[in-house]
Order: structure tokens, then C-alpha cells, then sequence
């Protein structure tokens, strides 16, 4: 994968992210929704050869419970190591940085 590639489907995930009210815990989905867009985009230009038609209409957030603390945002490194499409292990790579969070919350 090229490193503008890679850099527009990192910027198209962080609009998924945010238009979806920031959730915690979905970044691997929202890399994959914007993997997909970004080539269906390519497809319908090379089909067409006209520009691709804006992105999906945005899904409604769910609103999240009145305890729970303002998300944060992931350092951009953070979101590649794990999200990455050529990473073989996201989960383990997202356990891991929970792991960390949690550890540096207790101290």
C-alpha cells in the first residue's frame, strides 16, 4: 500500500469517526469502511471517467450513556499500528494499547 494511499484512508476513517460521534473501539470497522469507499470511488471514476459522487449519507450515532467519559483521540500511530490492513493481529495490537491505557489511568 502507498503511503498516500494509506494517508487517504487514514483521513477518510477519522471522517467516519468523527460524523459517527466519535465511538471508542470501532477504529478496524471505520479503516475497512473507508478502504471500501475509497475504492469504490476509484471504480465508479474508472468505470465512468468522471469524479466519483460524494461519500455514503452519514448513519445516525448512537448516543452514549450520560457516565461515560469524553472519548479521546488516538495518536495517528496508534490508529495505523492497529487498523492497518497489513497488520495480521488488530486485535491483539488494540488489547495491548487498552492495556496500556488502563495501566497509566491506575498510575
Amino acid at each position: 500500500m502507498t503511503n498516500e494511499r494509506r494517508e487517504r484512508i487514514r483521513e477518510r476513517a477519522h471522517e467516519i469517526w468523527e460524523r459517527e460521534g466519535r465511538p471508542e473501539g470501532r477504529d478496524v470497522e471505520h479503516w475497512q469502511m473507508a478502504v471500501a469507499e475509497i475504492e469504490a470511488e476509484a471504480a465508479q471514476e474508472a468505470d465512468v471517467g468522471a469524479p466519483a459522487a460524494p461519500a455514503a449519507k452519514p448513519r445516525k450515532a448512537k448516543a452514549a450513556p450520560a457516565t461515560e467519559a469524553e472519548p479521546t483521540v488516538a495518536p495517528e500511530s496508534a490508529m495505523n499500528r492497529v487498523a492497518a490492513p497489513d497488520n495480521p493481529e488488530p486485535e491483539a495490537a488494540l488489547r495491548e494499547a487498552k492495556t496500556r491505557k488502563r495501566a497509566k489511568k491506575q498510575g
